[in-house]
C-alpha cells in the first residue's frame, strides 16, 4: 500500500522486479501453505502475488487480482484512512502491525480484516515491495455483536431474571436448542440444580440431576467441555442432540458454583472468540450466583438480628440525642467557618475600611445573636473613640451620655486587654436604643501586638449588646475575639497602605525635586547666567557674537521647556488601563515629543489582545527609551514598532540621536537602563541595546506573549538614567 510520491525516489525498480521473479517459486510455495491471507505490492502499489487463502476468502481467481492496484480491493473509507494514516506510517517505519481495513471481495460484498504489513527496502534505502499479512476478523466482529447484545440485555437485571435473561439470549446468540445454567446441589460436587432452563425459546421447570454419564461431570471439575459432533454417541444421555459447550464459573474463592452450557441437534462450530464470550457470561452468572448466596445467608441472619435491634433500641435512643447534640455543634461550627470565610473575603477585597468593619460588625451580631453592634475607633493623635460603624440600631442619633459611657467600657476593655461583660440594666440601657435593649454588653477590645516592644497597642472596641441578662461560653468569648482580631488586621491593614502611600507620595516629590534640580534648574540657572553676561555686554556696547548668545539662549530654554514637559506629563494619570498600550503611547508621544518638536512615529502589525502586565512592562520600558532621547540623545525623529510572530512580542524604540559606545554603558549602567532591562527580565524576555557614537540607539525588547509577570507596576517610578 505504497502512494504514487513513492516511484520517484526507486531507483532500482526493474532490480527488485528481477529478484523477485526469481524467488517467486520459493515464496509462492511457503506463502500457499499459510493458514493465512498474503498479499504482495511492488513499489507502485500493485498487486505482485496473493496466496491461495486471500482467493479463496475473497472468491477471486488469480488471473482477475495480480497487475491491479490494491485500491480496487478495499473500500473507499479504508483508502482514505490507509492513505492519510497508514501509508505514511508505513514508508516512514517500514512495518505497521494489526490495523482494522475492509476489503471488497468477488461479489461486491465486503469483509473486515486485520492487516500487518512489513516493507522491503533496496540498497539506497526505498522501499520495494511490501508483504500484507491479512487476517478475517468477521468472526471476531460477531462476537463483539453478540457481546454487546448480551451485555445490554443483562445488564439491568438480577437473580433469577438474570439467568432466565442470559440462557434466552444465548439460544439466540449461538442460534442453538438448549442454554442453561446450573448450580451445584451438594458439596461432593456430584449433583447440580438448574437455574434457568431453555429449549426451543420455552423456559422448562428447575430439575436436578447426577452428573455421572454427562458431559457436565468434566465441567464442574473444572475444565471447558466442547464437543462440537458426535455428542451422543460419547454421551448416550443425550439423545438427539449433536453438539455441546460447557464452561464452569466460579466465586470469589475460586470453588466451582455451577455451569453454563449450550447444546444443539447439529455441529456446533465455536471459535476462541465465542468461548471468551461465554466465558465471560459464565464469570458473570458466578458473581450474581454468589450474591443470591450472600443474600440468603443475610436473610438467615435477620432473626438474630431483629432480636439485637430490640435490644440496642435504647442505646440508639440515647445515640441520636448525642447525635442531635453534636449535629447542632457542628452546624454551629460551620455556621461559624461560613461567616469567618465570608469575613475574610471582605478583609481581601480592598474595599474602604467603613465598609469592612461594618461587614464584618454586621456578622459578628448576627453569628453571636446580638441585638445590636458599634464599633468604635481610637484616634491615633487626639486620642479619642468615634463611632465607625452600627449595626441593629434603632436609631443613627447617639446622645452624648451612651457615647461617653460606651467609651468607657471601650477604654476598660483595653485597658485589661480582654472581653468585658456588662450585666446592668440601669446603666446599660442607652437612649438610642429600642425598648428593652441595652440589658447585656460584651466589649471586645481591637488590640495590635507589636513585636519588638511586646506591647498591645488598642485600635478601639466592638461593643455588643444583648435585651436581656445573659451569660457567654468560653466558645462564645473566643469567636468574639477572632471576629476583633480580624477586625484590627483589617484596621492596621489599613493604616500600613495610608502610611505607604504617604512615603509613595514624599519619594515621589523627591524624585521630582531631584529631577527639577538635576535638568529644569540647572537649565534655567544656566540661562539667567548667559542672559546676564550677554546684558553686561551689551551694555558695554560689545555686539559682536550677539546672535551665537542669542541662539544659546533659545536652546537652552528650549531644553528647559522638554525638561518641564516631560516632568508634567509624568505627574499625569497615566490612560494605559484605559486606552491600553497603543493609545497610552499616542498619548505621551502628543503630550511631549510632539510638543518638543520630536517626529515619533508609531507603528505596529495586529496585535491581539496583551495581557495587563505585559502592557505595563512594554509602557514603561517605552517610557523610560524616549525620555532617553529626549534629555540624553538630542534626537529629531523617534520609532516606536510593536509587533507580534512565533509567540513572541517585540518593543523596538529606535532614535537618530548621538549614540553611545554600548559596551561602556553596559559595564557602568545606570538606573534607567537598569529599570528597562529588571523590567523585561520580570516579563520573561530580554532587552538589548544597539548603537554607536554618531549613528543612534535602538532599544529593543522581546518577550513571550503568555508568560507575562503578574504584576510589575513599582510604587515609585525610577529616574532616567
Amino acid at each position: 500500500m505504497l502512494p504514487d510520491a513513492v516511484h520517484s525516489t526507486h531507483a532500482s525498480g526493474a532490480a527488485a522486479t528481477d529478484r523477485l521473479v526469481q524467488d517467486h517459486a520459493a515464496f509462492n510455495h511457503l506463502h500457499t501453505s499459510l493458514p493465512v491471507m498474503l498479499q504482495v505490492v511492488d513499489r507502485h502499489g500493485v498487486v505482485a502475488d496473493v496466496n491461495e487463502r486471500w482467493l479463496h476468502v475473497l472468491g477471486y481467481t488469480r488471473t482477475a487480482v495480480l497487475g491491479r492496484h490494491y485500491r480496487e480491493f478495499i473500500t473507499p473509507a479504508t483508502r482514505q484512512v490507509a492513505e492519510a494514516l497508514y501509508i505514511p506510517t508505513l514508508v516512514a517505519e517500514g512495518q505497521i502491525q494489526e490495523i482494522e481495513c475492509e476489503f471488497v471481495k468477488a461479489d461486491g460484498t465486503t469483509v473486515p480484516v486485520t492487516i500487518s504489513a512489513t516493507a522491503t527496502r533496496g540498497a539506497d534505502g526505498a522501499i520495494e515491495q511490501v508483504l500484507l499479512t491479512l487476517v478475517d476478523s468477521s468472526e471476531r466482529r460477531r462476537t463483539e455483536r453478540m457481546l454487546q447484545q448480551i451485555a445490554r440485555n443483562t445488564a439491568t437485571v438480577t437473580g433469577d431474571r438474570f439467568f432466565q435473561t442470559l440462557v434466552s439470549e444465548l439460544v439466540a446468540a449461538f442460534s442453538v436448542r438448549v442454554a442453561f445454567v446450573t448450580e451445584c446441589a451438594n458439596q461432593a460436587l456430584t449433583r447440580v440444580r438448574t437455574l434457568a432452563y431453555c429449549k426451543d425459546n420455552d423456559f422448562l421447570e428447575t430439575i436436578e440431576y447426577d452428573l455421572a454419564g454427562t458431559p457436565c461431570q468434566g465441567v464442574i471439575n473444572g475444565a471447558i467441555g466442547y464437543y462440537p459432533q458426535q455428542l451422543e454417541t460419547l454421551y448416550p444421555s443425550e439423545a438427539g442432540m449433536e453438539s455441546y459447550l460447557g464452561i464452569p464459573f466460579y466465586d470469589s474463592r475460586g470453588r466451582v458454583l455451577g455451569h453454563l452450557a449450550v447444546l444443539d441437534d447439529k455441529p456446533l462450530h465455536c471459535t476462541i472468540h465465542d468461548m471468551a464470550l461465554l466465558e465471560i457470561f459464565a464469570a458473570r452468572s458466578g458473581a450474581e450466583l454468589e450474591c443470591q448466596y450472600k443474600a440468603r445467608a443475610l436473610e438467615q441472619r435477620t432473626e438474630e438480628i431483629d432480636t439485637l435491634y430490640a435490644q440496642l433500641q435504647d442505646d440508639n435512643r440515647r445515640l441520636e440525642q448525642l447525635v442531635t447534640e453534636r449535629t447542632r455543634e457542628i452546624e454551629q461550627r460551620q455556621r461559624v467557618a461560613e461567616t469567618l470565610r465570608d469575613v475574610m473575603t471582605v478583609v481581601n477585597s480592598n474595599q474602604a475600611l467603613a465598609e469592612v468593619l461594618r461587614v464584618s460588625l454586621e456578622k459578628a451580631t448576627e453569628l453571636l445573636s446580638a441585638a445590636w453592634g458599634a464599633v468604635y475607633l481610637l484616634h491615633p493623635t487626639q486620642q479619642t473613640l468615634t463611632v465607625e460603624a452600627t449595626y441593629g440600631l434603632a436609631t443613627p442619633a447617639r446622645t452624648p451620655a451612651a457615647l461617653l459611657r460606651e467609651q468607657n467600657l471601650v477604654q476598660q476593655a483595653i485597658a485589661r486587654r480582654q472581653p468585658v461583660v456588662v450585666t446592668d440594666g440601669a446603666a446599660a440601657t442607652s437612649a438610642t436604643l429600642s425598648a428593652g435593649e441595652g440589658q447585656t454588653q460584651l466589649v471586645i477590645p481591637l488590640l495590635r501586638q507589636n513585636s519588638t516592644s511586646q506591647v498591645m497597642e488598642g485600635y478601639g472596641g466592638i461593643i455588643l449588646g444583648y435585651p436581656m441578662p445573659r451569660d457567654f461560653s468560653d466558645e462564645e468569648i473566643q469567636l468574639a475575639v477572632a471576629f476583633s482580631v480580624q477586625a484590627a488586621l483589617v484596621i492596621e491593614n489599613a493604616r500600613l497602605r495610608q502610611q505607604v502611600e504617604e512615603v509613595a507620595v514624599q519619594e515621589e516629590r523627591g524624585r521630582l525635586a531631584r529631577e527639577l534640580h538635576d535638568s529644569v534648574t540647572q537649565s534655567l540657572y544656566s540661562l539667567t547666567l548667559l542672559a546676564e553676561g550677554r546684558r553686561r555686554l551689551l551694555n558695554a556696547g560689545q555686539l559682536d557674537g550677539i546672535d551665537e548668545a542669542l541662539t544659546e539662549l533659545s536652546q537652552l530654554g528650549q531644553q528647559a521647556l522638554k525638561e518641564m514637559r516631560l516632568l508634567v506629563h509624568e505627574l499625569r494619570p497615566p490612560l494605559l488601563e484605559q486606552e491600553g498600550l497603543l493609545g497610552a503611547l499616542h498619548q505621551r508621544r502628543n503630550a511631549v515629543e510632539r510638543r518638543t518638536g520630536i517626529d515619533v512615529r508609531l507603528t505596529t502589525d495586529d496585535l491581539a489582545d496583551l495581557p495587563a502586565a505585559l502592557e505595563e512592562g512594554f509602557y514603561r520600558i517605552a517610557q523610560e527609551a524616549l525620555n532617553n532621547s529626549l534629555k540624553h540623545a538630542a534626537a529629531t525623529a523617534v520609532t516606536i514598532a510593536l509587533h507580534t510572530a512565533g509567540g513572541q512580542v517585540t518593543l523596538e524604540v529606535t532614535d537618530n540621536g548621538v549614540g553611545f559606545e554600548p559596551a561602556a554603558v553596559t559595564a557602568n549602567p545606570g538606573i534607567g537602563l537598569h529599570s528597562m532591562r529588571e523590567r523585561a527580565e520580570k516579563l520573561g524576555g530580554r532587552l538589548t541595546l544597539v548603537s554607536a557614537p554618531g549613528q543612534g540607539t535602538v532599544v529593543r525588547v522581546e518577550a513571550p506573549l503568555r508568560q507575562a509577570a503578574p504584576d510589575l507596576k513599582p510604587a515609585v517610578q525610577p529616574p532616567s538614567r
